[in-house]
């Protein structure tokens, strides 16, 4: 399940829950890949404490303000 949301840049991005390391479903990641500019790294941020399914409801039910300050706290995929 994906959304997107516009951060203060008028960038679009796309929000998306992913496996935890090692594909595992603890300790997912909230992934946020920019739709309107493909030369910016997609970013990640860890959900410490929560399985896949609790990433997903997070990034459905969550409002654009948390996710664009979880996207603020986010890291470059390497």
């Amino acid at each position: 399940m994906a959304r997107t949301i516009q951060d203060d840049d008028f960038r679009v991005w796309e929000v998306y829950p992913s496996a935890g390391e090692e594909g595992f479903s603890e300790d997912p990641y909230i992934v946020f890949n920019c739709l309107t500019n493909r030369m910016i790294r997609p970013r990640y941020v860890e959900v410490e404490g929560a399985d896949e399914a609790e990433a997903e409801r997070l990034v459905v039910e969550a409002p654009d303000p948390v996710l664009k300050e979880m996207l603020l706290n986010s890291k470059p995929v390497d």
